[in-house]
C-alpha cells in the first residue's frame, strides 16, 4: 500500500507543511510502520509520538536513517518527507487498522478484564480454545502465548493498539482462529484499544489498584465498564459477569445492549453456579452437574476457572465436552505456581494488590498444615496507598512475613519497605523481619521452613527481571528458588 493510499484510506488530515522532497513520495510503496526509530527499516512509516518521558520527535533523523519512507510528526521539522498531522498518536491509530487490514474482523477475538484473574481467565480460554475449536492464543501480561508457550514478550499488559493490530494480523497468517485478550484499565482510558472490535467481554473482578492512574476507584470502574459498550464490542457480542463482586453486580445491572451472562461461586441465582472443592493436587468445580478437575489451586482461581468455563459454555460449547478438557493445563506461569513440593512447597503469586494478595493468603490457608512464610515488596512508583493496606493484610493472614524489595523502579527501595512496615506494626503481635535484597530475602524463607509448612513469593509472579533505576537486571524468583532449594537438598 503506499503512503497514499494509507493516508485517504485511513482519512488522515494533513496539516500544511513545505517539507515534502517531492510529491512522488506520496506513491513510494509502505513496507511497514513504526513508533520505535531503532525498528524502522527500508520502506517503513515512522510515528513520532510525543510520550511522558520520551519525545519521538528526536529520533525523526535516525528513523530517515534507518530507510522510513516518511515520518508523520507533529512539529515543522527541517526534513524532507515529513507528514504533518494533528496528532501523531491517533494517526499511528487509524492508520494501523487499515495497514494491518482491521484483522480483528477476522477471528473470534474475546477479552477480559478486571483487577485480578486476567492472565489465567486468558489463559484457560485460551487452552480450552485449541482443544476444542482451533488454533487460538492469549495475548496480554504473560506476552503472546499460544499452547502454554511464549511466542513474544509485550511491554504492557495491553499493548499499543499499533502492536495489537500487529499481533492479531501474525495470528491470522498462522492460521488462528481464536484470540483472548487481557484489557487493562490504562489501555481503555488511554485509547490503546482504538478501533477494535471483540466478539465478547469478561469481568473479574475489582479491587484498589492503579490509584496512582486513577483519581478513585469510581473513575477505575468507569473505565473497566466502558469495554462493555458498543465502541468496544461487535453488534452480536456477550458478556460474561462475576457476580460474587460487587462492582460486578453494578455492571451486570448497567449492561442493556448485550446478551449477558452471570456467574458465581457464591450465588445460586448466577446462570452459572459453581461449588468449590480443593485437592492437594488442584480442585474440583462442582457446575451443571459435573464435576470438572483442574490443577490450579486457590477459591479465587476456582471463580477464575468457572467465568472461563461460562464463557465456553456461551460461546456455544456443550457442557460434556468440557469435563475432562481442563485437566491437563499447564498451570499459568506465577499464578499460584507450585514450583517445590517436598519437604515443603513453594509457591510463586503475581500477587501484587492488597485484594490479590488477601485472597491468595486466604487460599493458602486452607491447604497449608503449619506455617505460611510469606515474601513480598511493592513496586516503587505506583500506588503508595496500598502499602500499608498490604502489609496489614500479610500481618493477618501468615505466620511469618519477610519484607523484601519489589520493583523500586526510581524509588528507595527501604522507604517502600517502611511504608509495608507500617501495616505490620498496627497488628499486635505481628511477625515479621526485613531483608531488603529480595534474593537473600528468598534464601532466608527456606532456611527458616520446616517441613509441611509453604512459603509464598508474591509481587513478581511470571517476570523475569528487577526494576532498578530504571534498569530491568535479570531476576526470577522460581529461578532463584530452583537454585537455592537444589543447594539446600542436594546432601
Amino acid at each position: 500500500m503506499t503512503v497514499k493510499e494509507l493516508l485517504y484510506k485511513s482519512n488522515i488530515t494533513l496539516k500544511e507543511s513545505k517539507q515534502y522532497d517531492s510529491k512522488e513520495f506520496f506513491n513510494s510503496q509502505v513496507y511497514g510502520i513504526s513508533y520505535n526509530s531503532k525498528e524502522v527499516k527500508s520502506g517503513y512509516l515512522f510515528f513520532a509520538i510525543k510520550g511522558t518521558k520520551v519525545d519521538g520527535h528526536e529520533f525523526v533523523e535516525e528513523a530517515f536513517k534507518n530507510g522510513a519512507v516518511a515520518a508523520v510528526v507533529e512539529k515543522d521539522l527541517e526534513f524532507a518527507n515529513i507528514i504533518k498531522v494533528s496528532s501523531a498518536l491517533e494517526a499511528l491509530r487509524k492508520i494501523s487498522l487499515v495497514f494491518y487490514d482491521y484483522p480483528f474482523k477476522k477471528l473470534f477475538l474475546g477479552s477480559v478484564t478486571g483487577t485480578n484473574g486476567k492472565s489465567t481467565v486468558t489463559w484457560i480460554l485460551s487452552h480450552v480454545a485449541n482443544k476444542l475449536l482451533d488454533k487460538s492464543f492469549a495475548l496480554g501480561t504473560l506476552g503472546w502465548v499460544h499452547k502454554g508457550k511464549i511466542i513474544r514478550k509485550t511491554n504492557n499488559t495491553t499493548p499499543e493498539s499499533k502492536d495489537i493490530c500487529e499481533f492479531l494480523s501474525q495470528a491470522v497468517q498462522l492460521n488462528m482462529k481464536y484470540g483472548f485478550l487481557e484489557v487493562s484499565s490504562h489501555a481503555l482510558k488511554l485509547g490503546r484499544l482504538y478501533g477494535i472490535k471483540f466478539d465478547a467481554a469478561l469481568f473479574t473482578n475489582l479491587a484498589r489498584d492503579h490509584m496512582d492512574f486513577h483519581p478513585s476507584v469510581e473513575d477505575y470502574f468507569a473505565a473497566k465498564s466502558s469495554l462493555f459498550t458498543s465502541t468496544y464490542l461487535k453488534e452480536n457480542a456477550f458478556v460474561v459477569i462475576n457476580l460474587d463482586d460487587i462492582y460486578g453486580m453494578k455492571l451486570y445491572e448497567n449492561i442493556k445492549d448485550f446478551k449477558k451472562v452471570s456467574f458465581s461461586i457464591e450465588n445460586d441465582k448466577a446462570d452459572f453456579f459453581g461449588r468449590f472443592e480443593p485437592l492437594d493436587t488442584g480442585m474440583y468445580i462442582l457446575v451443571e452437574g459435573q464435576k470438572i478437575f483442574a490443577p490450579i489451586y486457590g477459591k479465587f482461581n476456582a471463580s477464575n476457572l468457572l467465568g472461563a468455563y461460562s464463557f465456553l459454555r456461551t460461546m456455544g460449547i456443550e457442557k460434556e465436552k468440557l469435563v475432562n478438557v481442563f485437566s491437563d493445563m499447564i498451570v499459568p506461569y506465577g499464578r499460584l505456581e507450585c514450583v517445590q513440593t517436598k519437604p515443603f512447597k513453594i509457591w510463586i503469586d503475581y500477587a501484587h494488590t492488597p485484594d490479590g494478595l488477601e485472597k491468595v493468603l486466604q487460599s493458602l490457608r486452607d491447604m497449608v498444615k503449619n506455617k505460611i512464610i510469606l515474601v513480598f515488596g511493592a513496586g516503587g512508583n505506583r500506588d503508595k496507598g496500598k502499602r500499608p493496606i498490604m502489609g496489614r493484610i500479610a500481618a493477618q493472614l501468615s505466620n511469618y512475613t519477610i519484607i523484601t524489595s519489589d520493583n523500586p523502579r526510581y524509588e528507595d527501595p527501604l522507604k517502600i519497605i517502611n511504608e509495608i512496615k507500617e501495616g505490620f506494626v498496627s497488628i499486635k503481635n505481628s511477625d515479621f523481619e526485613i531483608v531488603p535484597d529480595r534474593r537473600d530475602a528468598i534464601k532466608r524463607s527456606i532456611e527458616i521452613a520446616k517441613d509441611d509448612d509453604a512459603i509464598i513469593i508474591a509481587g513478581k509472579g511470571h517476570e523475569d527481571y528487577q526494576e532498578i533505576n530504571g534498569v530491568k537486571y535479570p531476576f526470577s524468583d522460581k529461578d532463584v528458588v530452583v537454585e537455592l532449594t537444589k543447594r539446600r537438598f542436594e546432601i
